[in-house]
């Protein structure tokens, strides 16, 4: 590494952790050493990263201290982050929500731990959200504007009341909480729109009524197959009604290869239309109102058992062919 590259390592970890609340300023001296070297290596293991025992040894005295925690060495990116993301240039910005699994099960001493997977591995779940401006020649990551780790200490397993199960936290609502903790979206004059983008996880009716309550948009991939209501007013069920809607345009796509089949390319069906979502008939979200959107579906028109479709439901207006392939992008 030259100097330069030394000098912007440590301007940008002082950047993140000059001011992190640490209980202490020697620890933020640690940290920033700690950072920029973890920067300049993001691949390598911690040892390998320190490249020496001593510096090894004190980075795993900064991270067992108890005010350095996961919230106090994120929050200052986070800050960060969400200051980019309101910069009046900025015609929207897409926040991208995923969980991962983080597998300790080798780690049998480790205490905290909670299950993953099928149940019988141990770990955490850490639900990251990435901001980013979607330029269409360059599109630029600005970093991470929230996380939320937590463990699944208990397997239900038809052991709840309905009521029970209604009325307790579900793992469904972090998405929603991912979106209150980032706060409301800018207002509608600014010129900026935030949305919030997930797959098939994110299909949950609270999130999209608890985002919308903030002026955010969302952008999911449909699971459940929702009663919807249509603009002519006809009921009915969101995924059998989206594979009656004619093709609108066109779309080539390069799949890349999996599991030993080579990539192709695909020639994509999309069609749009307005349509309302009704809330679900049980639990706590039956007394809402219908969630207003688009339904995009665009789909491979061929035999093959495993053709190509995705449903989508966005907030975001669909008004014109660009809007769509823009949001299939």
């Amino acid at each position: 590494m030259n100097r330069d590259d030394f000098e912007n390592l440590t301007a940008w970890a002082t950047q993140q952790w000059g001011q992190a609340k640490l209980g202490d300023a020697r620890r933020n001296t640690r940290a920033i050493r700690l950072g920029s070297a973890i920067a300049a290596e993001p691949e390598a293991s911690l040892p390998t990263q320190t490249h020496a025992w001593s510096e090894l040894k004190a980075a795993y005295r900064l991270l067992n201290e108890q005010d350095v925690t996961h919230l106090r060495l994120s929050e200052p990116h986070w800050q960060a982050t969400r200051a980019q993301a309101v910069q009046p240039h900025q015609q929207a910005v897409l926040f991208v929500q995923d969980t991962s699994e983080l597998d300790f099960s080798a780690h049998r001493a480790t205490k905290g731990l909670g299950h993953i997977g099928d149940t019988k591995g141990r770990g955490f779940l850490l639900h990251s959200c990435l901001a980013i401006s979607p330029q269409a020649e360059n599109p630029e990551v600005f970093g991470l504007v929230a996380q939320q780790v937590w463990t699944r200490q208990q397997v239900y397993k038809g052991k709840e009341t309905r009521t029970q199960r209604r009325h307790r936290r579900s793992e469904c609502d972090v998405w929603a909480e991912i979106v209150e903790a980032i706060g409301p979206a800018p207002s509608p004059n600014s010129g900026t729109i935030w949305v919030s983008v997930g797959d098939r996880g994110s299909d949950v009716f609270s999130y999209l009524r608890r985002s919308r309550a903030l002026g955010w948009h969302c952008l999911v991939r449909i699971c459940q197959d929702r009663s919807i209501q249509t603009t002519t007013g006809e009921s009915g069920k969101l995924k059998q009604w989206a594979r009656t809607l004619l093709p609108q345009a066109q779309k080539a796509l390069v799949l890349r290869g999996r599991d030993g089949l080579p990539k192709r390319t695909v020639q994509l069906q999309v069609a749009w239309a307005q349509v309302s979502l009704s809330p679900p008939r049980h639990g706590p979200e039956h007394k809402q109102s219908t969630v207003t959107g688009w339904v995009i579906r665009c789909w491979e028109a061929s035999p093959r058992t495993d053709a190509l479709e995705w449903i989508l439901f966005s907030t975001v207006p669909v008004d014109q062919t660009q809007s769509a392939l823009a949001q299939v992008d």
